[in-house]
């Protein structure tokens, strides 16, 4: 072999030598990326055990526990359920809260077709309302769910629910139609342990539904205040259910359902019923596969678990620096799925988990203040001229806005008063109520959230 033949062949050597030299590198970088990041996860994951937390759904279902027997509410509850006995639309059209009917105005009595109308539903839930005077005996619920199956659990519970808080609260205008204040606070206190018996659900929709809940009872809270003078018995009951109604360990039960059901995701991919190579709307199996492969779908899920443990953080610090927090954390979040698209788009908003708690805390904070300015009425035989006077005999201390952690508002009106905090606009609206949207209008963009007794 001549000598330019020999240095040819060590040319062509050397080329490929270095050509598999730099694949075996690439591959070996590769390697030691994968692992480096599955390692950040497996750290997460297992400091989210550490502190108690569930990361599997049948870690969430045990995590969700089970009262001692005889002492679950959920019991009693789902056993009134199955006794709910509510006239469709087609028979009862113009029942309130349940179809199209229209309660009149919370100072107006009921006319009295209406008010048989619900007599009639009320009459044929009898058995319904004793089963719920039993649950409220008990404080500790588990609803028969099992949270194993991740994505596949049945929620059958929580759209009758709904209905049990409906039909108290119009159980609770009926009874104070009549004059009876005791009936129609007792309602309303087993309207409030209905919400309440969801607090412990480790499920985002649980928690929505529950705040839902009490805002309904909120709101017939203050009808019932509306239409005539509560004694101070009845005032001073509805005070501590108030008083002890916002739980924010709920929202936090919430989060951690959510943070389950996102990594459950990509632990079992095959289960969502996604498209093999395409999809238009959504991605599909192979880009989900795919993202996996390349350590994205792990990346994702660190700074993920990040976010949410900021969340639960976010949930410790004073009501009025929460809304600052939720909204730097869902800018990050929204950054988070247009870097990660495939694994993002399985990612549930996480800023309106905080933001809807705060309205709810709200709400339930300005009906605390309204019932306890009640409370002063009927010991004074006026109103107060400002909140400060309600302490310490109707409240421990002087209430705050959760929104900017001022003092709350109040204005004295001819005739009662409004109570009411400025809602995430922070803007002082003078208690205006949000009107009701009628389609196709645009939503009014200011407006508070009041608590008011014109009477």
């Amino acid at each position: 072999m001549s000598e330019q033949a020999q240095t040819n062949t060590k040319h062509r050597f050397s080329f490929w030598y270095v050509i598999a030299i730099t694949v075996l590198g690439l591959i070996a970088a590769f390697g030691i990326y994968r692992l480096t990041v599955r390692a950040k996860l497996q750290q997460r994951i297992e400091a989210l055990r550490a502190a108690g937390y569930p990361v599997t759904p049948a870690e969430l279902d045990a995590w969700y526990e089970m009262p001692p027997y005889g002492e679950n509410a959920a019991e009693y509850v789902t056993t009134a359920i199955s006794y709910l006995k509510i006239p469709s639309a087609l028979d009862a059209e113009n029942l309130p809260l349940f179809h199209r009917g229209e309660l009149p105005p919370r100072t107006q009595p009921l006319d009295e077709e209406m008010k048989a109308l619900i007599g009639q539903v009320l009459d044929d839930n009898q058995k319904v309302f004793e089963l719920l005077r039993q649950a409220t005996t008990l404080r500790s619920s588990r609803y028969p769910t099992d949270l194993s199956q991740g994505h596949a659990a049945l929620l059958p519970h929580l759209g009758d629910l709904r209905k049990l808080v409906y039909l108290l609260c119009l159980k609770a205008f009926v009874e104070i139609e009549r004059g009876q204040s005791k009936a129609a606070v007792d309602a309303l206190a087993d309207a409030f342990h209905v919400a309440d018996s969801m607090a412990q659900e480790p499920l985002s929709i649980s928690q929505l539904v529950r705040q839902a809940c009490q805002t309904v009872a909120v709101s017939a809270t203050e009808r019932v205040t509306n239409r005539i003078s509560l004694e101070e018995q009845c005032l001073a009951r509805l005070d501590e259910i108030l008083s002890t109604a916002y739980d924010p360990n709920a929202s936090i039960c919430g989060f951690v359902g959510e943070r389950c059901a996102t990594i459950q995701v990509f632990e079992l991919p095959d289960n969502l019923g996604l498209a093999p190579v395409f999809a238009a709307n959504e991605p599909s199996l192979l880009q989900l596969r795919l993202a996996q492969a390349l350590g994205q779908t792990d990346r994702f899920l660190v700074r993920y678990i990040d976010l949410t443990e900021r969340q639960i953080a976010a949930l410790s610090l004073p009501p009025h620096e929460r809304m600052s927090v939720a909204r730097e954390i869902e800018s990050q979040a929204s950054q988070l799925r247009k870097e990660y698209k495939s694994p993002g788009f399985f990612m549930a908003s996480l800023g309106p988990f905080i933001e809807n708690d705060l309205v709810n805390l709200a709400r339930l904070h300005v009906a605390h203040v309204g019932v306890a300015v009640e409370r002063y009425r009927v010991a004074h035989g006026a109103l107060p001229d400002h909140l400060n006077e309600l302490v310490p005999a109707f409240l421990e201390t002087a209430p705050t806005d959760p929104y900017d952690g001022q003092p709350l508002r109040y204005r004295r009106l001819s005739p009662g008063f409004v109570v009411y905090s400025i809602g995430k606009d922070l803007s002082d609206d003078g208690g205006s109520e949000r009107p009701r949207r009628k389609r196709g209008a645009q939503p009014t963009p200011h407006y508070d959230i009041p608590f008011t007794v014109a009477r």
